[in-house]
Parts: structure tokens; sequence; C-alpha cells
């Protein structure tokens, strides 16, 4: 999978790091499966300005469909992701 380098935003949440790109990922993914398995569309993670400020398009991208899919796809670098999603649930 190619890096999206304008997806690379971290934050730091009780000292561990969640990237973006853990959910770019899944995103990724999605495009190409035939049946959905989130919630996860190009609106809800290609943000400008006026996107940025809608907490529905977070409550959207923090889901437990998304946390999921890191944890059957991914490696433990998503841990601290799949943590903070979990957390918001």
């Amino acid at each position: 999978m190619e890096i999206n380098t304008s997806y690379t935003r971290k934050m730091i949440n009780k000292g561990k790091i969640i990237i973006w790109d853990h959910i770019y990922a899944v995103y990724h993914r999605e495009k190409k499966r035939s049946l959905f398995a989130t919630a996860l569309r190009s609106s809800r993670v290609h943000l400008d300005n006026l996107s940025k400020m809608q907490v529905k398009l977070a409550f959207k991208t923090l889901l437990s469909s998304v946390a999921h899919d890191m944890e059957v796809f991914e490696n433990e670098a998503t841990t601290s992701t799949r943590e903070y999603i979990s957390e918001q649930l």
C-alpha cells in the first residue's frame, strides 16, 4: 500500500501515538472491497477545512468496525490507535 504523506498527522494520547495513516490504511482496503466492512468513505478520510470542524465526521470515523479491521489486517503498530478508538466508543 502506498503511504499518502498528506495523511501523516499524529496525536499523542496518554503517551501513545495515534497516527492518521492507520485509519487511512483501513479506508484504502475498504475501497477495494465489494462489500463494505466499515463506514469509512472518501468524505470522512479526505478532510478539508470545513470537514475538519464537523464532529459527526469524526464520530463516523472512530467506529468499532474500523478498530476491528485494524486488528485483523494490521500489525502491532496500530495498537495505540485501536485503543484510542475503543476508548471513544
